[in-house]
């Protein structure tokens, strides 16, 4: 939505598995048109983002990638790179070198088309993990683009990124989930839980 607001002349497609999905991004204006049918999305596109489940794009790398525009420059929004990039090194082919990996850091609770903001990035950091072969114009337009959307942009390479997400993010939920389970293993657990978020 922030792009739409500094780029009003840029059309956006979607493609979703739900026409539901479909129709709540049209009537929220994030997309102008969508479609269930993912070739007829890419075929046209000079830059495709990919805003899934980072175990779900590796499937639609290999489902996008016959019907890719040859110029189009292809991002993700994922929160985790390695496993990722070594999809996209396998089913991209040449349009790897267009592929430039990305993890905006933000958001909320809320996912989906219905957590779209106008504002989300402003002020907000975006991580780009440019890989050994991805070309300087598709790495400087996704950069811009998020620029224009008030991000600040850094690149890390991949493994610094999964590094550094690891520590500040990943270990974290992990220690939560291991207190948790304690915590229900004990006798008086219903007890515990029931103060647990009184303060």
């Amino acid at each position: 939505m922030a792009l739409r607001q500094v780029a009003p002349h840029m059309h956006i497609a979607g493609y979703d598995r739900d026409e539901v999905n479909l129709a709540a991004a049209r009537q929220l204006g994030v997309i102008d048109l969508g479609s269930v049918d993912l070739a007829s999305v890419v075929r046209e596109a000079d830059m495709v983002l990919i805003a899934v489940p980072v175990g779900q794009m590796p499937e639609l790398f290999e489902l996008m990638a016959p019907h890719l525009n040859p110029v189009a420059v292809v991002t993700d929004v994922g929160s985790t790179k390695t496993s990722l990039v070594e999809a996209a090194r396998k089913y991209l082919g040449p349009a790897v070198a267009r592929f430039v990996p990305g993890h905006p850091i933000a958001g909320a609770e809320l996912s989906g088309v219905r957590a779209a903001q106008e504002g989300l990035f402003q002020g907000r950091t975006v991580v780009l993990t440019p890989l050994e072969e991805t070309l300087p114009h598709p790495l400087a337009w996704v950069q811009s683009c998020w620029e224009l959307c008030g991000a600040r942009v850094e690149c890390q390479t991949v493994a610094r990124h999964d590094e550094i997400f690891g520590v500040v993010s990943h270990l974290p939920h992990l220690l939560s989930f291991a207190l948790v389970y304690e915590i229900a293993q004990r006798p008086d657990a219903a007890t515990l839980f029931r103060f647990a978020a009184s303060g």
